[in-house]
């Protein structure tokens, strides 16, 4: 398919399917949603309370003599570490299996077989493993990128005290001065470059999980094997998709947060419009995730059409998707 066939099938399938695609992802999500809004109206008054007090309390406390445990942070953490866990939750465990049930079902209904909200999650204790373990390798495999620039970067920042502490020359403080700023430009491109890669390489993990049957290290191996070859390709078609998606996202999350503001302008309802503003995220993720993971799955296709000639029969789908067009 060409870009502008991958296109226009993702927004057909996405139109054609909106309540099954949509509904996969709200099965999930709107517990979640509803569990962290119940505690948001539990905590939000104490919280108020703790903050306000910590405020007033911060600027006389001495550490030398004064109890950390008379601070009023107990509820501030207790939120935070909630909030926390629900967040590794979402990315770790709901994440990834909303994902396998949208590249199931959109596999489905691409080739033209029935698919529902609850048979999408069907897919087994083994698979739901893989998803999981393989998203946290991915994961670690991005955290560890992520780090070389910023130990270098810490070395540099220790060296640079150290050299101020000793009384070192001036010259040699603004050699690592220069040496710290390069590290921040160079580490910036380095993180970026490096996250486009780990995502493109590993980006159909999920697909041959869910449709091959993969476990996690098979799925990252073959990954990175349909995606060799075509790396270029794969990235230019999600940039664009990414792109359309992020306008249409744009002006309704715009919209929303600009109400949020209004109706929670008070500085002592401040715990409920950070609420809000994640649930409103949530939201829009439920409507517009199956626009990006069928464009993953339909460019996981089309790639294993392209290296591996699986042609004969997605021809055939094909032209029926086309032949539903016109």
């Amino acid at each position: 398919m060409t870009l502008n066939d991958i296109l226009d099938a993702i927004f057909r399938l996405y139109r054609n399917n909106f309540v099954t695609f949509v509904g996969i992802v709200a099965l999930l999500q709107v517990p979640l949603i509803l569990i962290q809004l119940a505690l948001t109206l539990m905590f939000n008054d104490v919280l108020v309370t703790d903050v306000m007090g910590l405020i007033e309390v911060i600027p006389s406390f001495d550490p030398t003599q004064d109890s950390f445990a008379e601070l009023p942070i107990t509820s501030i953490a207790t939120y935070f570490i909630i909030f926390f866990f629900f967040a590794i939750l979402q990315g770790i465990v709901v994440q990834q299996l909303i994902n396998g049930a949208l590249a199931q079902a959109i596999s489905q209904r691409y080739l033209n077989q029935p698919i529902s909200i609850f048979s999408a999650y069907a897919f087994g204790i083994d698979r739901i493993t893989s998803l999981i373990v393989a998203g946290v390798l991915v994961t670690v495999i991005s955290v560890f990128f992520y780090g070389i620039p910023l130990g270098v970067f810490i070395g540099l920042m220790i060296g640079l005290g150290v050299t101020a502490g000793t009384g070192g020359s001036g010259a040699g403080a603004a050699v690592l001065g220069l040496m710290i700023m390069l590290v921040l430009l160079v580490g910036v491109v380095f993180v970026i470059v490096m996250s486009l890669f780990v995502f493109a390489v590993f980006l159909f993990s999920t697909q041959v999980i869910v449709i091959e049957g993969y476990g996690p290290i098979g799925a990252l191996r073959r990954s990175w094997n349909l995606v060799t070859g075509s790396f270029w390709r794969v990235v230019g078609i999600l940039v664009v998709t990414w792109l359309l998606v992020g306008v249409l996202q744009w002006l309704p999350a715009y919209v929303v947060q600009l109400v949020l503001q209004i109706l929670f302008s008070a500085p002592e309802e401040f715990f409920m419009l950070q609420s809000f503003s994640t649930i409103a995220n949530y939201v829009i993720l439920i409507v517009f995730l199956p626009i990006q993971m069928t464009a993953l799955t339909l460019l996981y296709y089309d790639v294993r059409v392209r290296k591996e000639g699986l042609d004969l029969e997605l021809k055939v789908h094909s032209d029926n998707l086309a032949t539903e067009a016109l």
